[in-house]
């Protein structure tokens, strides 16, 4: 028996830094909708979100054109994993604490969900050696399948609910 297999974490036990203020409203916003997508560019999503300025986020190609007007701000692009709208952790770390959120590795580049799998696979109880019941790890907050035990969150908003 693993140690954290015998003393589990739940979402009670984690204790940090609050998040950063404008972390909720970014949640909020529904990246890769049609809704998103740039005036001006008409085949690119608006996915950068500039930290500093605390805009609407804008598209990759307009990042750019405005680069001067950002210079040196801080930002975070959003990308598209498994059709659902995620963010490079080594970014995401820089503003939240990621500990016990499921990470994936997509296309070589760790990633962390932003939100709950609305129609995502829900906890199944399976019969583990000997005989004795084992639950497959769910999320604290909105009980979705996890992979690992070791994490207690499926995406950054089930943590910061």
């Amino acid at each position: 028996m693993r140690i954290d297999d015998a003393f589990p974490i739940s979402s009670a036990m984690v204790i940090e830094k609050p998040p950063p203020k404008w972390l909720w409203s970014w949640l909020q916003i529904e990246f890769y909708k049609d809704e998103l997508k740039c005036e001006k560019h008409v085949h690119k999503y608006k996915t950068v979100f500039c930290t500093e300025c605390l805009e609407e986020p804008v598209c990759e190609l307009c990042w750019k054109e405005s680069i001067e007007e950002h210079k040196g701000h801080p930002y975070l692009q959003v990308l598209i994993a498994s059709r659902r709208a995620s963010v490079a952790t080594k970014e995401i770390k820089k503003y939240l604490d990621v500990a016990h959120i499921q990470q994936y590795k997509i296309n070589g580049k760790d990633i962390i969900y932003l939100s709950t799998n609305v129609g995502g696979a829900v906890t199944k109880k399976i019969v583990g050696g000997a005989g004795e019941p084992k639950i497959n790890p769910e999320c604290d907050i909105c009980k979705k399948k996890l992979i690992e035990s070791k994490y207690i969150f499926c995406s950054i908003e089930c943590k910061v609910k």
